[in-house]
């Protein structure tokens, strides 16, 4: 199978690890990096090293969004592989949303 005929899902994953590689996005400090989930690995666990990997704290103000603006905060006990069944979505890039400062 080519790169081209491909799924989107597919395309990222790591086929040695069968694990699934998603990007996240700290808006709040424009740090991106990429996180290669487990299939038994929740969302928490994820953010949990997504953060580790920016050297960001974790902070109770923040909440996870897909790239669509979905929140899926509520979902943080869930795996990537049941999150995705649930919400219908193929979820690959998600964002580390805080408030904003203000003037």
């Amino acid at each position: 199978m080519n790169a081209e005929t491909r799924s989107e899902n597919d395309k990222h994953r790591d086929d040695a690890k069968d694990s699934l590689t998603v990007i996240f996005d700290h808006v709040n400090s424009l740090r991106t990096v990429e996180v290669k989930a487990g299939e038994d690995e929740t969302l928490g666990a994820l953010w949990d090293r997504a953060c580790a990997k920016m050297t960001e704290a974790r902070r109770a103000v923040d909440h996870l969004q897909a790239a669509d603006g979905q929140d899926l905060t509520p979902y943080l006990a869930l795996t990537l592989l049941k999150l995705q069944e649930k919400l219908g979505i193929k979820i690959h890039k998600i964002e580390i949303v805080g408030p904003t400062g203000g003037a």
